[in-house]
């Protein structure tokens, strides 16, 4: 008995290797600013998405020394941002050059409906993210995606 309760556990470890998530990074580079989408996935199907947006304070005139002007700029964007994905799944970072913004979401039956809204990435009818159809996706809008 205990040799089958052990052998039902190994069987079991092995088929939760198979099924670990895996990641893919789409980036698209810019003079003003980066997009970056690292998709978690499995078998395929889309499982959780982090995209980041990194700008250019340069780029957008903005003078790294002027706090005040910086802080308008980070409000506007967070708000922007919370108002599409929801305020809770944003955070950000500041360089001397970038302002980054990143929303971190996982992908189930609360968030497919904004994603719908978005173009980070292909819903199909049955409410799954379709890892191949996103990536050919963004690789028409020029990024470059790897493993």
């Amino acid at each position: 008995m205990k040799t089958l309760i052990v052998i039902v556990l190994f069987a079991l470890g092995l088929s939760g290797c198979n099924t670990k998530s895996k990641k893919i990074t789409c980036t698209l580079e810019l003079p003003e600013n980066v997009h970056k989408v690292v998709y978690g996935y499995n078998d395929n199907r889309i499982s959780e998405v982090e995209y980041s947006l990194s700008l250019s304070f340069e780029a957008y005139g903005i003078e790294n020394t002027d706090v005040e002007e910086k802080s308008l700029f980070f409000e506007s964007l967070i708000s922007a941002f919370g108002s599409i994905y929801g305020e809770s799944y944003i955070t950000h970072t500041e360089s001397e050059e970038y302002f980054t913004i990143v929303v971190s979401m996982p992908i189930n039956k609360d968030t497919v409906e904004t994603f719908k809204q978005t173009d980070i990435v292909y819903i199909d009818e049955d409410n799954t993210v379709n890892l191949k159809k996103t990536i050919q996706a963004h690789e028409s809008h020029g990024y470059v995606c790897s493993k």
